[in-house]
């Protein structure tokens, strides 16, 4: 059978059969003429191994020497572990310079005691680290009173370096002997004053019996068109179209919440505490609101100014409303809140265009509060 014919026809042929340039196949023969390997694609029949084999000959093929030198170690490491009395034997590679093959050689390093606590941050003695590396299988011996002499076996390719040996003395002394201790801090720090505002509020919308939600802050950019609102930020190549903006309102998210849990409850009250992204005067700006969300049979515009007024109590500001119109509430149901001369956020029923839209019939009152802004208003009052 030729060459072609192992690539066209035989499995093994015809699988790797890429792995070689047409018209330049690598053989290898002995001195009698005999094929050995057909590499990487099939080994001879001349070569094949059964129960009965006592010599092997091992052929690595690649195009770094180094690399399959080493490689070829491992091999051999573990045929000798699985013989009763292995016997490696050279061979003379020739080509453009003459060696031997395999190095079967161990190698050595010169451990320093120093190092090994320096980057461990552990005590360990001579005898400890020699007992560690022992249980590794190094050959390890006391050269000095701080250094130790390892030998690696040659199947160890990996320790290229004395830190791989101290990784190896940790697994041999146990991870699970170390003791653990916390680092010490690099800098001074501290909760962050909106985390911290964000936390209080959140406290005490629990404490009114309203159930958190967390929405992604990503959103259909369509959906946010079709509510009325604009100056959002849009992905330019979004992957989905449920993700392709980044919201500037927490109202749209907790919309879709009372939306999606309708089925299950015909009275809803949630809220939600994030983070938004405005876009002002061609600056974006990450900005923190609270939105609340609540949905009866009977809902109103008290609903959801209740809920102000208990949590502007607690929190000890004082506040204002003011007449506004904004296309997602209904006329003359809707105000906006005042602290400190500046308007902080808004609240209202929800217009029916937009339940509509959102496939909802009961009504819904909304409160949302710019967090970020309400912080600062009261950081300048004091």
């Amino acid at each position: 059978m030729s060459i072609k014919d192992v690539l066209q026809v035989v499995d093994k042929g015809v699988k790797y059969r890429h792995l070689v340039r047409e018209g330049a196949y690598p053989l290898l023969v002995d001195s009698k003429g005999m094929v050995l390997s057909l590499p990487p694609i099939i080994n001879g029949d001349y070569t094949k191994i059964t129960p009965d084999t006592r010599d092997v000959f091992i052929d690595i093929t690649g195009t770094e020497p180094e690399l399959m030198s080493r490689i070829l170690n491992v091999v051999i490491g573990s045929l000798i572990e699985r013989s009763d009395n292995p016997v490696v034997g050279k061979v003379r590679v020739v080509g453009s310079r003459s060696s031997y093959s395999p190095n079967y050689y161990a190698k050595e390093f010169k451990l320093s005691v120093n190092n090994v606590k320096s980057l461990t941050g552990i005590e360990l003695g001579v005898d400890d680290i020699v007992n560690c590396l022992s249980v590794m299988g190094f050959n390890a011996f006391q050269l000095g009173d701080e250094v130790v002499l390892v030998k690696v076996p040659p199947y160890r390719i990996d320790v290229m370096h004395e830190v791989d040996l101290i990784e190896d003395i940790l697994i041999g002394f146990g991870y699970e002997h170390i003791e653990t201790e916390l680092l010490p801090a690099t800098h001074p720090g501290g909760q962050h004053p909106i985390e911290r505002f964000s936390r209080i509020v959140r406290d005490v919308l629990v404490g009114l019996g309203i159930q958190e939600v967390v929405n992604f802050m990503m959103v259909d950019s369509q959906y946010l068109n079709d509510l009325g609102f604009k100056d959002f930020v849009a992905l330019e190549n979004p992957k989905m179209k449920a993700y392709s903006a980044i919201r500037n309102s927490l109202i749209p998210s907790i919309l879709q919440s009372i939306s999606l849990n309708s089925k299950f409850s015909k009275e809803l009250k949630i809220f939600e505490v994030g983070d938004v992204v405005e876009v002002r005067g061609g600056a974006v700006d990450s900005v923190r609101k609270l939105c609340v969300g609540i949905s009866t049979p009977k809902t109103t515009l008290t609903d959801s100014l209740i809920v102000l007024k208990s949590l502007m109590y607690t929190l000890n500001i004082k506040y204002t409303l003011d007449r506004c119109y904004e296309e997602l509430m209904i006329p003359s149901r809707c105000a906006k809140v005042i602290v400190g001369g500046k308007e902080v956020g808004i609240a209202g029923e929800v217009h029916p265009r937009i339940l509509n839209y959102i496939s909802y019939t009961q009504p819904v009152a909304v409160l949302e509060l710019n967090l970020t802004e309400l912080l600062n208003t009261i950081k300048e009052s004091r």
